[in-house]
């Protein structure tokens, strides 16, 4: 007994000291958006893709994997998404040196069943949850409209857990164990924007190749619990337009196959002046939900790298995080960072307020149960600037081909044609000169001699009747 009190307590110390922090992350999308992909992207080691240009190459094989994860490998059974899941569930192990000291859940839930999100984001998960919301560079005409369906989702769920555990006789509403919850979260996401201090001048950058797009390293700290001292800081007032709607999440919202925007440009006739209203577009809702925006292509592995870095700072501490706004396929927007005027000098003429207007009124449209594309809605105006290119492309495959008849077919529905046009139409009638014309009754031409010698007939007698002396 006595040694099995000493084992236990070992075991009890040891279990205690090296306790693995459970976090989730819940990626949204519609269908065949890349969101499978993503996941396999975000659970292999991104440490290597962010190193330097000119040392990359030497730690490539070096066996560095401190927070790599051991389930990698299972997720390369994740194909393309022909048979989505109403909610699938993978993980990912993030350790230090030898250690575990982290397990992220990943779930994926499917557009046709959000009943399900219950499972995935609750009271009790909530506070230690970030969100991925997907959208697909193969149709941009639809973002608007998939954003207003996702985080009206989220919207509801977040509704729901503030229900949870609701105990009678608490004040006005009852008071409940989610609704504390909820507001705790709001407080420490609306905390972590006040806290969001700008680059120093001093900052290094990551990025040091010769035509590089700069990398701007950001402190994306400042997000501590929500029982620290909040007495301590002076915390600033928002920006305009930044959180109007707080759902106490931290949203990344992450568009994958930019590589795509090539083909858009070459097929489609995009320009610079669409692509620049897309992403103005997408950085004001971003900015509104306190959200950050990514861009991913399988063609460069360092955007899925950056995502993972700041997902994880997000989860599980302090960290860095890089801007980049300039090159349109490797966007990098983390929360904290964007305004209302930084928006406006990506191109003159945008108008934030009436795009986050257009917002507000497609949202209480949809509650009085109009829909979401009504006229004077964000959804209608953006849809217009940004066409769907798909539609043409129906339009064209709808043609009907027309195939060459043979010539022996052509010629017989001519001569048919013919044989029905000579049947309807009326018997000619000619002047008549007595039966001296050779027509028979059916109207068919007598023999050449009758006719001649009904001619010559006609002559003599018409001489002989006229007579001398007339």
């Amino acid at each position: 007994p006595v040694e099995e009190s000493i084992w236990t307590g070992i075991l009890q110390s040891l279990g205690s000291s090296k306790a693995v922090l459970p976090r989730r992350l819940l990626v949204l999308g519609d269908p065949n958006s890349g969101k499978s992909v993503l996941v396999q992207n975000l659970k292999r080691d991104h440490r290597p893709f962010l190193q330097p240009p000119a040392t990359t190459s030497n730690n490539n094989n070096t066996g560095s994997t401190s927070t790599s994860d051991h389930a990698s490998t299972a997720s390369q059974g994740l194909g393309v998404e022909q048979s989505e899941l109403a909610l699938s569930y993978t993980y990912t192990d993030i350790r230090d040196e030898e250690d575990t000291v982290s397990r992220v859940g990943i779930y994926q839930l499917a557009a046709s069943h959000p009943t399900l999100l219950p499972f995935a984001l609750n009271a009790d998960s909530l506070a230690n949850t970030a969100v991925i919301i997907v959208l697909d560079w193969q149709r941009p005409w639809s973002w608007v409209e998939s954003l207003q369906r996702w985080l009206s989702v989220l919207s509801d769920g977040v509704a729901h857990i503030a229900q949870e555990g609701q105990v009678q006789g608490g004040g006005p509403g009852g008071w409940s164990k989610g609704q504390v919850v909820v507001e705790n979260a709001k407080e420490h996401l609306e905390r972590f924007l006040q806290l969001y201090t700008e680059p120093s001048s001093s900052a290094a950058t990551i990025n040091t190749a010769p035509g590089a797009d700069r990398d701007i390293a950001v402190d994306v700290g400042g997000g501590g619990g929500p029982g620290e001292d909040m007495g301590k800081e002076v915390l600033l007032p928002l920006p305009e337009g930044c959180l109007t709607h707080n759902l106490g999440l931290p949203i990344a919202v992450v568009c994958t196959k930019a590589d795509g925007m090539r083909t858009l440009e070459r097929e489609q006739d995009y320009r610079d002046e669409q692509f620049d209203h897309i992403q103005q577009s997408l950085r004001t809702l971003c900015l509104a939900y306190g959200a950050s925006l990514f861009h991913t292509t399988t063609h460069r592995p360092r955007t899925f790298a950056m995502l993972r870095a700041y997902l994880l700072h997000r989860l599980l501490g302090p960290g860095s995080a890089l801007v980049k706004v300039v090159e349109r396929e490797t966007v990098a927007v983390p929360s904290g960072w964007d305004t209302w005027g930084k928006i406006g000098i990506l191109r003159e003429g945008f108008q934030c307020r009436e795009t986050l207007d257009g917002w507000e009124f497609d949202l209480v449209e949809e509650d009085r149960g109009h829909g979401s594309g009504v006229e004077g809605g964000l959804r209608q105006l953006y849809e217009q600037a940004i066409r769907d290119s798909s539609v043409g492309v129906r339009r064209d495959a709808k043609k009907e081909v027309i195939i060459a008849e043979s010539e022996q077919d052509f010629l017989i529905r001519q001569q048919e044609a013919l044989k029905r046009a000579k049947a309807s139409a009326p018997a000619e009638t000619h002047p008549s000169y007595g039966s001296s014309i050779g027509y028979t009754a059916g109207g068919n031409p007598a023999s050449q001699n009758e006719v001649l010698a009904n001619f010559f007939q006609s002559l003599l007698s018409k001489k002989t009747s006229t007579g001398p002396g007339t």
